[in-house]
């Protein structure tokens, strides 16, 4: 798992990075307004299921378990979320392939970082810390 990391840190970031699909296409990154679209669609629907789940009961517990098995499932199992399928978007490793479940995980995890939205605004490709650290993009499809 430790090879899919990247320096934070590190000011090299260099070329924006392209992804390609199994046949050798070029796969744009999304743009930031529909990665906000994303967030605001995922959201909803986050707080969609739980209410049907009669869990609102604030605990912390049970929003994140619904929060981080939202994402996780959706992005492991369909490579989008809702937001990401209503946008026409989804996750891909930087060579284009299928996340490992394991770098899904990770991007979840990391996206409690306070401000990480911030991020999509200081990196030279537009991406978030969540993507960067991953070696994941979100894409057109």
């Amino acid at each position: 798992m430790a090879e899919h990391f990247e320096d934070p840190f590190d000011k090299n970031e260099g070329e924006p990075k392209v992804s390609f699909d199994a046949n050798g296409n070029a796969l744009a990154n999304a743009s930031l307004g529909k990665r906000f679209v994303n967030v605001l669609v995922d959201s909803f629907a986050i707080g969609a299921v739980g209410a049907l789940l009669s869990v609102n009961t604030g605990s912390f517990f049970w929003g994140n378990l619904i929060y981080f098995a939202y994402y996780i499932y959706l992005e492991n199992s369909k490579g989008q979320t809702l937001g990401k399928m209503l946008t026409k978007t989804k996750v891909v490793n930087d060579d284009g392939s299928k996340p490992e479940l394991s770098m899904i995980i990770l991007r979840s995890l990391l996206r409690i970082i306070p401000f990480l939205w911030i991020s999509f605004f200081i990196t030279d490709d537009k991406t978030g810390w969540h993507d960067r650290w991953t070696k994941t993009r979100v894409v057109e499809i």
